[in-house]
């Protein structure tokens, strides 16, 4: 037996025309705010679960004793990451385990803040409230890291593509104009019957001209390699792209991310991170990190 409702319609000419006119006008306020309020419920990210690949170890450069991972050991940390709208970041198994030369290590991790600044750079940190040590790369109790790196939103790299595109373009058709000049200047002579002699085919164009012609070009080849520097490579940024809070679109995070540690004299550098969404591919699909 199917349920029902009961519907209860009022004639429109029952109602006086102000009312019918303020309730059609309420009517339609409210749809707006429904309809912007589900997009905004649709598009923009409030959480977002990333795996992040931490490779600690003696950089050059760095601030920390000479003693510390003089070996040139590496210590690779893998940390399932949850990313909140709150500003928070916090290990979602609340630890991270890896294999040293005692067997399986597990430590806790606490969780910490992260931050995007200039819609770019991405800074996050974790705190490790036991020692975490494999050989000589060793983290005290109470350690906090702060990873440094680049996000990439897909609306960013569209945008930058097409400068990039408009450069080469640009690049083109002033490249095409200084070829044209050589193509006129080098051009085999035609024979005149006038005089019986051989001839250039087109009149050469003046110095001036043809020096503003290459000076365009040179211009245009350094806006297109100042473009090209803002693009980042493939290899330079995740696999794949993911959610993150605050952004409409999905992001990739750039590797070869700084982890830096506060020292007496200032932030010391202990290693590299990337990151790669956590999803429902294989994890054989990841390239390692370290």
């Amino acid at each position: 037996r199917q349920p029902y409702t009961m519907v209860t319609t009022i004639p429109c000419s029952s109602l006086p025309s102000c009312t019918s006119k303020r309730y059609l006008t309420i009517l339609f306020a409210i749809l707006l705010i429904n309809i912007k309020v589900c997009n905004s419920l649709q598009t923009v990210a409030t959480t977002a679960e990333w795996r992040i690949a931490l490779n600690i170890g003696r950089e050059p450069s760095t601030r920390m004793p000479t003693t510390w991972a003089k070996s040139g050991a590496r210590m690779p940390l893998i940390i399932k990451c949850n990313f909140t709208d709150d500003g928070r970041v916090a290990s979602i198994s609340g630890d991270v385990r890896f294999t040293g030369p005692k067997g399986e290590m597990i430590n806790l991790v606490e969780p910490g803040e992260w931050d995007v600044t200039n819609n770019r750079d991405l800074s996050f940190k974790l705190t490790f409230p036991e020692i975490v040590e494999r050989l000589d790369v060793v983290l005290s109790p109470g350690c906090t890291i702060c990873c440094e790196g680049l996000l990439f939103s897909e609306t960013d790299l569209r945008e930058l593509d097409k400068k990039f595109y408009r450069a080469r373009s640009t690049t083109d058709d002033a490249n095409g104009k200084v070829q044209d000049v050589k193509r006129r200047r080098e051009a085999p002579r035609k024979w005149n019957f006038e005089t019986e002699q051989w001839e250039q085919r087109y009149t050469d164009e003046s110095v001036l001209s043809r020096a503003f012609k290459r000076s365009k070009l040179f211009g245009a080849e350094l806006m297109e390699a100042r473009e090209s520097l803002k693009r980042p490579n493939n290899g330079d940024i995740s696999i794949e792209s993911g959610s993150f809070p605050g952004f409409d679109c999905k992001v990739f995070l750039g590797k070869q991310g700084k982890i830096k540690t506060k020292m007496r004299l200032g932030n010391a550098i202990i290693g590299t991170w990337s990151a790669e969404p956590i999803n429902d591919n294989p994890v054989s699909y990841y390239k390692a990190s370290y």
